[in-house]
């Protein structure tokens, strides 16, 4: 499960290999809604302490390494 906010970013919630289990129930998919609501409504500060105290991990994708 992804929280996506188009333009902005994107945050990993939730995975699972559907040979586990078949779906989320209702009460999980609205406590994952509302997770995702709230890490995309967190500014930069708000980002830099989540990734700081380790509750997030950035992850960044297709930006060219320097040599």
């Amino acid at each position: 499960m992804i929280a996506y906010r188009r333009g902005e970013r994107s945050v990993f919630l939730f995975g699972f290999a559907k040979s586990e289990r078949a779906n989320l129930d209702d009460r999980e998919l609205a406590e994952w809604q509302q997770i995702g609501r709230s890490y995309l409504g967190l500014d930069d500060c708000g980002l830099d302490t989540a990734i700081a105290i380790g509750t997030l991990m950035e992850v960044s994708y297709g930006e060219a390494e320097e040599g």
